[in-house]
């Protein structure tokens, strides 16, 4: 379900993440804040398993959800290619630094370090610890006393990203609902970015017009991709399924036959 909104003259189309997410925003009761932080982060999932080649767009309404969840003025998100990382999606960084196209090599500051040996950073204070606010590409726009990077692994561990949450809005520094919800989404994104890699790759060695690409150039129809997998499933289902045996009406029981009554005692002897 989507809403019409009107920007600028244009019409652009809401999506639910999108909707939740200013929900979210508007609202101000704690409880009905953490409802709808569980059903941002279901619509996550939701979003991320429906989509395989628009992930572009999808990345970007994601790392605009964790900025208003965790009300960081700064959030990026950033994918592995062979021996370096590249921003795929960010909230907070200037224009001018995107157009550089900058490339982390593995091993480098914080975000390469992280995506080099899977361990997560988090610190209350990146200002006081020299070694961090050194190593982060672009430590003086750090100017929060909160960060966090954590690595966006697959299910076998394997990295393919890492996502950094820095310059908290209001407060000193991030709680544990923020990272639990940091964390979910990590897990969320690194079994999604593996699978979106694998169907790259299967696309470019088989040749298929209109690959996949980090950069979001449209290639399939998802809800085909989708439609296909469900009917696979379904003939799967039937294979497995135990067959039954036919209906067999079991005939009428037959009434005993009648048994010959047995004969009549002789009649007693006359009496002379």
């Amino acid at each position: 379900m989507v809403d019409v909104v009107f920007s600028n003259g244009r019409v652009h189309m809401q999506t639910r993440l999108e909707s939740l997410t200013r929900q979210y925003k508007r609202e101000a009761d704690r409880r009905k804040r953490d409802l709808l932080r569980f059903q941002i982060q279901g619509e996550v999932a939701r979003v991320l398993a429906s989509t395989m080649d628009r992930y572009s767009d999808c990345l970007e309404q994601i790392v605009d959800a964790v900025a208003v969840i965790m009300d960081a003025g700064r959030v990026s998100l950033l994918v592995k290619k062979k021996a370096f990382l590249e921003i795929a999606a960010s909230v907070g960084i200037p224009e001018e630094t995107l157009k550089k196209g900058i490339l982390i090599r593995l091993g480098q500051g914080i975000a390469g370090k992280v995506a080099e040996t899977g361990e997560p950073v988090i610190t209350g204070d990146l200002r006081r610890d020299e070694y961090l606010k050194e190593n982060a590409v672009g430590g003086e726009q750090y100017k929060s006393n909160a960060f966090i990077c954590l690595p966006l692994k697959t299910e076998d561990n394997e990295i393919v990203g890492v996502i950094n949450v820095a310059n908290p809005v209001q407060g000193s520094t991030f709680d544990q609902k923020d990272y639990s919800f940091l964390t979910k989404v990590a897990e969320l994104m690194g079994t999604f970015l593996f699978k979106s890699m694998q169907f790259e790759a299967m696309r470019q060695k088989s040749g298929t017009v209109g690959r996949v690409s980090l950069t979001g150039v449209p290639a399939v129809d998802a809800a085909a991709v989708a439609a296909a997998r469900e009917k696979d499933d379904f003939k799967k289902r039937l294979e497995v399924r135990p067959r039954r045996k036919p209906f067999q009406s079991k005939p009428p029981s037959k009434p005993p036959a009648n048994k010959p009554k047995p004969p009549p005692p002789p009649p007693p002897p006359k009496k002379s």
